[in-house]
């Protein structure tokens, strides 16, 4: 009897063990998925680089901070964010299944620069006719 339950003991460690490891490889798979989505996203609202620093892939949303959206010409950020949160779960990460829906834009500051004659130089984005919105919505808070 010692025997029958010391064996189901370690087949249950083992169990337990691997679940745990799979579920931190899925995790890991799903906030490197998550951060190159959210980059390809991002690049849809602008024609140059796009920067961001942390991602927190959460179990219904996913939160990027240190957002820079550059300027292509330049290089100057004519976009920042504290914050973005994309409706982005975990599970839509792990299954390849990201759909930018609706936008959170935190303490967003919009930088325009003007030439002497008042023309603008910053370089904003632009959007084939053909193409639809890269989002639904984008809410910005402050």
């Amino acid at each position: 009897m010692n025997k029958t339950w010391r064996r189901r003991l370690i087949f249950l460690a083992i169990v337990v063990v691997s679940l745990f490891g799979a579920a931190l490889l899925a995790r890991k798979f799903g906030e490197f998925y998550a951060r190159r989505e959210v980059e390809a996203q991002l690049r849809k609202f602008n024609d140059g680089p796009v920067e961001f620093g942390e991602l927190k892939l959460g179990w219904r949303q996913t939160v990027a901070s240190n957002i820079r959206l550059l300027d292509p010409v330049d290089g100057d950020a004519w976009l920042r964010a504290d914050q973005v949160v994309a409706k982005i779960s975990f599970w839509d990460a792990v299954l390849g299944n990201v759909q930018l829906q609706n936008m959170i834009v935190r303490r967003g500051r919009l930088t325009l620069r003007f030439d002497a004659a008042g023309n603008l130089i910053t370089q904003l984005p632009s959007l084939p006719a053909d193409e639809p919105l890269p989002c639904e919505s984008v809410r910005f808070d402050d």
